[in-house]
C-alpha cells in the first residue's frame, strides 16, 4: 500500500513539475503480513511390524497392512520446522510422532528432507510401545500455490515398525 501511495506521490509531482525532471527511485516495502509457515496433510501408505506380539493370537508375527496419516507442522525458517503426525489402520494399531525437520531448500520442485522425533504407538489400547523414529523424504512442489505432493519413509525403533507414505501437504 505504501508503495502504491509514494508511485503516486512521485508521478502527480512529476505531472506538476514537467519539464525534465528525474526521480531517485522507490524503496522496496517490506509485506505487514507475513505468509503463514503452517502447513497440513493427509496421506497413505503401508506399514511393516517386525517381530509384533500379537495378544490375539498369542504369538510373534511380522504385521503388514495399510493406514492412514494426518499431519500438521511448523517452518521455523525455509531450513527447519517441527512436524506432528497420527497414524491409524484398521488393524486398530495408532501412532503418533513429532519430528524435528531439516529440508535442503533448492532451485528444483523437489525439496528432500529429513527428520528424528519420538513416536508413541498404541495397539487396541492395551499395549504402548515408543521410541526414537526417523523420517526420509522429498516434497514435490505443484503448480498450484502452497500445494505440494510428499513421499517419505520413517522408521520407529520401538516397535521395529517401517512406514511408506504417499500424500499432499498445503502451505498456507
Amino acid at each position: 500500500m505504501k508503495k502504491i501511495v509514494v508511485s503516486l506521490v512521485a508521478m502527480m509531482s512529476l505531472m506538476v513539475a514537467g519539464g525534465n525532471v528525474t526521480t531517485a527511485g522507490v524503496a522496496e516495502v517490506e509485506p505487514l503480513v507475513e505468509a503463514s509457515k503452517v502447513y497440513v496433510g493427509v496421506g497413505g501408505g503401508v506399514r511393516e511390524i517386525e517381530d509384533f506380539y500379537d495378544y490375539a493370537k498369542g504369538d510373534v508375527d511380522n504385521y503388514d497392512d495399510y493406514l492412514g496419516t494426518v499431519l500438521v507442522g511448523y517452518n521455523i525458517n525455509k531450513y527447519v520446522g517441527v512436524e506432528g503426525r497420527y497414524t491409524f489402520s484398521d488393524f486398530d494399531y495408532t501412532t503418533a510422532s513429532l519430528y524435528g525437520v531439516a529440508r535442503y531448500e533448492n532451485d528444483t520442485i523437489v525439496t528432500p528432507y529429513v527428520g528424528v522425533g519420538y513416536a508413541w504407538s498404541d495397539y487396541q489400547g492395551d499395549v504402548e510401545r515408543n521410541g526414537v523414529s526417523y523420517l526420509f523424504g522429498v516434497n514435490i512442489d505443484t503448480p498450484y500455490k502452497g500445494l505440494a505432493v510428499f513421499t517419505d519413509i520413517t522408521y520407529n525403533q520401538e516397535p521395529d515398525e517401517h512406514l511408506a507414505l504417499v500424500g499432499i501437504k498445503y502451505n498456507f
